[in-house]
């Protein structure tokens, strides 16, 4: 007998072949299971298909239109393995409760030796001990997880720093901006660097010169008239980047400058405006 949707099941001993997966990545496998066990099912009668992603793990089990087929009476599940049902100790209760109050009868497929989980069938300790098992895999993983993430940490931390690197026209411009230069010295250095340099647009050009708060054009760079989110955001906005197209940030400028400027994260300014 061919599969019909499960809304359309309403008599009495439903079968359904049922089949879960934790997470979207895993999807490929419902292309396994689900022609094993409908295969199956359709040995045993009228059956359904219910495929569903979701976490019976954690306690999104909760979530699960699993839990409410549980509700019925008379029901026959096609599962293909004990882990496909659950990971989770609550809902290993629920499952167990089913079979004891509902009649639930579970039919284990996909394995090396099917086998049928019911108070006619018995085999009710067997499927609990193979969930508690499924449960226990997914908490010893989790745990290895945490483990090899907190290694991973404490070996960055033990890393000795590497500063960013920079080029030497790059090097060149920090210089001058930190620690002042007459203006054309500036214009000079920081063309090589832009790729607007070459253009009309280049600064000190006929459509940029870099200005004062009181818009006029500055003729002597000053230390401290650059703060680091002044020359972020000059650097930003001139396409000046660190590799590549990526971009300079705060940190990266942070380490670079504080590594061979032996300077603060943050210096005094005054507004700059370009």
């Amino acid at each position: 007998m061919a599969a019909c949707p499960l809304s359309k099941l309403e008599i009495s001993g439903e079968i359904v072949a049922y089949d879960r997966l934790s997470d979207k990545s895993q999807v490929a496998s419902f292309n396994v299971h689900v022609p094993i066990i409908e295969a199956y099912a359709q040995k045993l009668g009228l059956f359904a298909t219910l495929t569903e992603v979701g976490s019976a793990y954690t306690e999104d089990y909760r979530k699960l239109q699993l839990c409410s087929l549980l509700t019925k009476k008379d029901l026959v599940l096609v599962v293909y393995s004990a882990d496909r049902i659950c990971r989770n100790l609550a809902l290993a209760g629920m499952i167990e409760e089913a079979i004891r109050r509902n009649n639930l009868t579970i039919h284990i497929v996909g394995v090396e030796r099917p086998y049928i989980c019911s108070m006619e069938h018995g085999n009710i300790d067997r499927l609990k001990d193979e969930m508690r098992a499924a449960r226990d895999e997914s908490q010893m993983k989790s745990e290895r997880a945490i483990r090899t993430y907190r290694h991973k940490q404490v070996l960055k931390l033990q890393q000795p720093f590497v500063p960013p690197t920079a080029s030497a026209e790059v090097m060149d411009v920090l210089s001058k901006m930190i620690n002042g230069c007459p203006i054309d010295h500036f214009y000079k250095a920081f063309n090589k660097i832009t790729p607007y340099g070459a253009t009309d647009d280049r600064l000190g050009g006929p459509n940029y010169i870099l200005e004062d708060r009181n818009r006029k054009e500055f003729t002597q760079i000053k230390r401290g008239d650059f703060t680091i989110k002044d020359i972020l955001a000059f650097f930003n906005k001139w396409e000046v980047y660190q590799k590549g197209k990526t971009n300079w940030t705060m940190a990266t400028l942070s380490d670079l400058i504080s590594h061979h400027f032996g300077l603060p994260s943050e210096m005094p300014s005054d507004e700059m405006k370009d």
